[in-house]
């Protein structure tokens, strides 16, 4: 890239006469070296508006592109049909998810009376069925035993009367002198009675044995088993409570959480309500942007269908205008944050704008493809000394830039003009006081368009030629010099 600097300072001494003669004579003086480079205004800070609601939405009304809207005021108007039918539709899923959480609390605390119900009713069950066994064992086992024992008794007194009875008669029968006292009948009728209470003293006596061995054990297991029976129903109870109220509870958190999502779901569509309006947060300028989606060429426009998260409007923070530019990766290393830089704003081409370089990026810009792909630029921000927004500024301005590289004092320099280059060498043509030309190598240092520094080849007051001898026959040469081929001018800024 051939890079044109401006020079602010020249030498103080007259040269009209040697541009006349297309002769200059090289001079110390100061040289301000600029690097001049195309610029734009842009905001630092701007804010995006776009469409929020979520849906398709069509433009209801608009700011001129241009204006400056104050605090409070309409920017833009969205409507949205189907965002008021989904309000609609999602105000009847809110109430549903309220009735249903409404139904679970209720089943929710039923369940709670009827498991601790559940659970006093087992407990009771328990409580007599351990007093019914502790009955049985410290009272009825014992009565039980006592009546069996005493109808045995009873059955042997009664069998030991018949039998004293029967063998009274007998022996009375036996003694002569009471000749038979007793009839057979009465002695039959004794013996059947002995026999019969025989039988009951038997009778008694398995009886009570039946009731040691089978009846009492078969009791008490009885009795035991159903205090297992009611423990077992009461831990059953207690564990239903557990489950049940959990599957209870868990049907309330659900439908808690169905209620909170709907209500959510219901907040952001009003929120998207609350978004079809949007109002300036401050006193700003209105500038139509459809960000990176011009190729599909919306027209900000009232009637226009703007899709979800489609940018329409950037509101700039004219506060934070800065000038964006850039710089060859040649020069990067001379620019840095608090570089001076010169602007010029094509809307006051009256003025020049002082400022100082903001930022300067670490990374080069994406090649653009219609230049050279090797040659590398950085992007420079410059933050104006006066407020942009007093300037009357507006972003998206050109600006022309310049970059104050160097402030060279007392150094010798010849105009651009005067250096040639020819296979990378650089040289002038020097006038001797014979009038005669000779071609001189020169070495140079910073330059400008107008003016560079040489550093060595020539000393003050050398007179050079500003056209090569070549291009101009009325210029003397020095008949011992040999033909050279034919030198190009330096181009402006190389170096």
């Amino acid at each position: 890239m051939i890079i044109a600097i401006i020079v602010f300072a020249l030498s103080g001494k007259d040269e009209a006469s040697a541009s006349a003669s297309k002769v200059a004579t090289a001079s110390r003086g100061p040289l301000l070296v600029l690097y001049p480079e195309q610029g734009e205004l842009k905001a630092e800070r701007s804010k995006i508006i776009a469409n929020e609601v979520g849906l398709p939405a069509i433009i209801k009304q608009v700011a001129p592109h241009g204006a400056l809207v104050k605090k409070g005021e309409v920017i833009i108007q969205f409507e949205c049909e189907e965002l008021l039918e989904r309000i609609a539709q999602q105000e009847l899923t809110v109430t549903s998810a309220q009735n249903d959480l409404i139904q679970a609390t209720e089943n929710l605390e039923l369940k709670k009376r009827e498991v601790d119900y559940n659970i006093q009713k087992a407990e009771r069950t328990l409580v007599d069925a351990e007093n019914a066994l502790q009955r049985y064992i410290e009272g009825e086992w014992d009565q039980k035993r006592g009546n069996f024992e005493s109808e045995l008794a009873l059955a042997q007194r009664r069998l030991k009367l018949a039998q004293d009875k029967l063998d009274f008669k007998l022996k009375a029968n036996e003694m002569p002198e009471l000749q038979m006292p007793y009839s057979k009948n009465d002695i039959e009728a004794d013996t059947l009675e002995v026999q019969s209470l025989e039988l009951a003293v038997t009778k008694s006596k398995a009886s009570l044995n039946m009731l040691i061995q089978y009846d009492d054990p078969g009791e008490r297991r009885k009795l035991a088993a159903a205090v297992d029976d009611a423990r077992l129903s009461l831990e059953k109870a207690r564990i239903e409570k557990k489950t049940q109220l959990m599957v209870h509870e868990q049907s309330v958190k659900t439908r808690t959480f169905a209620l909170s999502t709907h209500q959510q779901r219901m907040k952001e569509l009003q929120d998207s309500c609350e978004k079809l309006v949007v109002t300036g947060e401050e006193s700003g300028l209105v500038l139509y942007d459809t960000g990176r989606a011009w190729w599909l060429n919306i027209v900000v426009e009232v009637g226009a269908k703007i899709n979800p998260r489609q940018q329409v409007i950037v509101q700039p923070d004219l506060s934070t205008l800065q000038v964006v530019t850039r710089v060859s990766e040649s020069y990067y290393s001379q620019v840095k944050p608090g570089t001076p830089a010169r602007v010029r704003v094509d809307a006051l081409p009256d003025r020049v704008l002082m400022g100082k370089v903001a930022s300067v990026s670490p990374q080069p810009e994406q090649p653009d493809r219609r230049m050279n792909p090797n040659v590398k630029f950085f992007g420079v921000k410059i933050d104006l000394d006066e407020p942009p927004q007093t300037l009357g500024l507006k972003p998206n301005m050109n600006a022309q830039v310049e970059l104050e590289l160097a402030a060279l004092d007392n150094v010798l320099q010849v105009p651009s003009a005067a250096v040639f280059v020819e296979q990378e060498r650089s040289f002038c043509y020097l006038r001797n006081p014979a009038g005669r030309v000779e071609r001189r190598t020169v070495k140079v240092g910073k330059m400008s368009n107008e003016r560079i520094e040489i550093l060595e080849g020539l000393v003050e007051g050398d007179e050079v030629l500003l056209v090569s001898p070549t291009d101009d026959p009325a210029a003397p040469a020095d008949k011992n010099e040999a033909p050279q081929p034919r030198p190009q001018p330096m181009p402006d800024g190389a170096q």
